[in-house]
């Protein structure tokens, strides 16, 4: 093979991205149906299957082609023209979005490189949902709202519609430039150079618009930028303010006119000294939203009474209105109440001399704002605070329909907005929770009190998690209960951290058990072969000349092996205890398993001569995995000298090795004396006796399958016996094939 076949297969079997290849599938010679020949473990992930190589696509995800005949007919495409193509599709089997991207390198076979997209997806349909509420909550009677993308209109609402008399069809994707007074648009693009030039220009403007019949009107035009993204928009608030600017006109015509209008007008109105800005006039409306009188007030100036921080603006407008650059502005700020208070006002000044004439007085006409402003800032606040929010929080109506829910609802549970609107929370209903809590709950709340307690709930992807709730309900003016409002928490990591606790203390108590039975060993079985050595050589010391020699050879055997059964359990006791400590490293690599079998058949050789056992070994040659290989050897040469000590002179021992997708298992089966099923569960404890001696009454330490049992856990794979009483014993165990992090 290649260098650049191993990339291009390293790449197709390593990629984060869903790699499969395809061969097509001709019914009639039409293409229905693609087999699957290769795929890579992220095309399995994301398609929730295994094994898939073999199977159709249809069998896999019906979205491609059973329910979906437009990609089977992109296939078809990519075949016959040899051109690489791209799709998106939603797999509703999947409950995501997918990319597709085909190719073919010989028109036989496909390539796709298939990515989950659900996530841009979603952007792109909160941008449509920012829309809708934009038509749900702003379309009031009289503020006209626009959002342009590079100044052409994608929404306009109905308020807007009915001012300049288009429907929304006509407006949309047009340019708003073209709606304004010719004489107007001038100023316009001049101000979006100025602005784009980082000019500082005020948002709020007085312009004009013809409507679709040809009517001038008058509209106060406040535009905000802002994106979503990397997208730019620009959204523009519209208020008709023809009668306004018509009565002003009247005002600066007629001073009878002024005079009635002026003291009688529902806004605030006065007349200032423009190189000044002190007060010579003042409406009753004025006196009442600052509370001075006319004496007071008479002394003051615009700049005294302006909130400092909306001075330097105003101060701007008001040179270019006294140069003849502006005839009038428009623009919100805080007057200064003669208790202290700030009040927010809408002001709108315009100038009482004609272009090229001094500037002598103005006019100003406020408008109090400041419940709005109020109410604005604590929506806001609400908004924020909710849709921040870190619980879930969700609204029901009577019937348990759910009506709104907050971004942690849908972040917690999985499921969207859309999947969650109108459902009844018992969609999220585990069938752990006890019956009677939800009978618990409901009386409580149908009393018009508030319920505290506890649910097991389960997410979208299947996992269960606990939840803290608190559930009252919503009382109207009348007393009457109109909503409920669920305010939960998610504790699934604080139960966890409770069974965590309760888990530790068994461990604890566990480890303590091993703790003696270890000091037990050390005690007891270490002890037993040094009695034999000190008694034995004992007797050679002081008695040698009496003994034959066939006896001193016996003394020196039973020496012998008690010896290298000490030697064995101290080597065994200190392995144990180094991994107990963590102590003991873990160096995994490539393996050939087949070289691993040779290498431990080879080491035991003489044990099985001693007792003519004859050992085979069955595996695949190809089969590797990524271990530790001191450990697994280690594994091995237990359980291959257990199978000895148990198995009777001329009998047989069979290793194998069978790897499917996920691991490789190992088995060591003797034709020995076999387990009694009541041992078997105790054989991995280490702080449990099970000792059973050998065909040749050889002993063993009691912590061979302990360890086996450790290492094969390191590794996160499991260790079992099938033992059928007196028919020989088998062990198995399993070790991943790709390392578990």
């Amino acid at each position: 093979m290649s260098y650049s076949q191993e990339l291009f297969q390293y790449f197709f079997y390593h990629t984060n991205s869903g790699m499969v290849a395809f061969e097509p599938v001709y019914t009639n010679e039409v293409l229905s149906d693609l087999q699957i020949t290769h795929s890579n473990k992220a095309f399995e992930q994301l398609v929730g299957c295994h094994n898939v190589e073999g199977k159709t696509i249809n069998q896999i995800l019906p979205d491609f082609g059973t329910y979906n005949p437009e990609v089977m007919n992109l296939f078809d495409d990519v075949c016959k023209d040899g051109i690489q193509q791209q799709i998106e599709i939603y797999a509703k089997k999947l409950s995501k979005w997918l990319s597709i991207n085909i190719l073919t390198p010989d028109r036989k076979t496909f390539i796709a490189n298939i990515t989950d997209i659900t996530s841009r997806k979603q952007n792109e349909i909160a941008l449509k949902d920012i829309q809708v509420k934009y038509d749900s909550m702003l379309n009031s009677d009289t503020i006209g709202i626009g959002i342009a993308k590079e100044g052409m209109a994608i929404y306009v609402n109905r308020t807007l519609q009915q001012m300049l008399e288009y429907s929304e069809e006509e407006l949309y994707n047009q340019s708003f430039i073209n709606l304004f007074h010719p004489d107007d648009r001038i100023l316009l693009i001049e101000r979006m150079k100025k602005r784009a030039a980082g000019e500082y220009l005020p948002n709020v403007l007085i312009v004009r618009v013809l409507t679709k019949s040809g009517n001038i009107k008058y509209i106060q035009h406040n535009t905000t930028d802002f994106a979503i993204g990397n997208e730019l928009y620009v959204q523009s608030i519209v208020v008709d303010v023809t009668q306004r600017i018509e009565a002003e006109r009247e005002l600066r015509n007629s001073e009878e006119k002024f005079k009635i209008l002026f003291e009688q007008a529902a806004v605030g109105v006065a007349q200032l000294n423009t190189n000044t800005g002190q007060f010579v006039k003042v409406n009753a409306k004025y006196l009442e939203i600052m509370g001075y009188g006319l004496d007071e007030m008479l002394k003051l100036d615009f700049q005294t009474i302006t909130h400092p921080d909306d001075l330097s603006p105003d101060l701007q407008f008001m040179e270019k209105l006294k140069a003849g650059i502006i005839q009038d502005f428009n623009m919100e700020k805080r007057l200064i109440h003669k208790n202290g208070s700030f009040v927010w006002v809408s002001l709108s000044v315009s100038a009482m001399w004609k272009p090229g004439e001094d500037p002598d007085y103005h006019i100003a006409v406020v408008q109090d704002i400041t419940p709005q402003k109020k109410l604005e800032l604590e929506r806001r606040k609400l908004r924020v605070a909710v849709e921040q929010s870190p619980v879930t929080i969700a609204i029901t109506d009577l019937n348990g329909t759910i009506e709104y829910v907050n971004p942690a609802f849908c972040k917690i549970t999985g499921y969207s907005l859309e999947e969650t609107i109108g459902q009844n929370p018992r969609f999220l209903n585990s069938g752990i929770t006890p019956v009677e809590t939800f009978d618990e709950m409901w009386t409580t709340l149908s009393k018009g009190n508030t319920w505290i307690g506890e649910f097991i709930n389960k997410k979208k992807n299947g996992d269960l998690y606990y939840e803290e709730a608190i559930i009252s309900p919503v009382i109207d003016e009348s007393n009457a209960i109109v909503n409920y409002l669920a305010v939960k928490n998610d504790i699934t990591y604080k139960k966890l951290q409770e069974e965590l606790i309760r888990k530790n203390n068994r461990q604890l108590m566990e480890l303590n058990a091993t703790k003696d039975k270890f000091f037990s060993i050390i005690a007891h079985d270490l002890k037993n072969p040094f009695n034999s050595i000190v008694g034995f050589s004992d007797l050679l010391c002081n008695h040698m000349d009496e003994y034959s020699r066939e006896k001193i050879f016996s003394f020196v055997k039973t020496i012998n092996e008690s010896a290298q059964n000490a030697f064995k359990l101290l080597e065994n006791l200190l392995v144990w205890a180094h991994s107990q400590l963590g102590r003991m490293e873990f160096k995994p690599k490539f393996i050939i398993v087949e070289n691993l079998f040779h290498e431990t058949v080879s080491l035991l050789h003489t044990n099985c001569l001693a007792k003519n056992i004859t050992i085979k070994s069955e595996i695949n040659d190809s089969i590797s995995l990524f271990a530790d290989k001191e450990m697994l050897s280690s594994i091995l040469r237990n359980l291959v000298s257990n199978a000895i000590k148990y198995t009777p002179m001329n009998g047989n021992i069979l290793l194998m090795a069978d790897a499917n997708d996920n691991e490789v298992i190992f088995t060591v089966k003797d034709s020995g004396v076999g387990i009694h099923e009541k041992k078997v569960d105790l054989l991995f404890k280490i702080n449990e006796k099970v000792t059973t001696l050998g065909t040749n009454n050889e002993s063993g330490t009691g912590l061979g399958l302990v360890l086996c049992k450790e290492f094969v856990e390191r590794h996160y794979g499991r260790i079992w016996i099938e033992s059928t009483g007196k028919e020989g014993t088998t062990f198995k165990f399993s070790i991943p094939l790709t390392p578990v992090q």
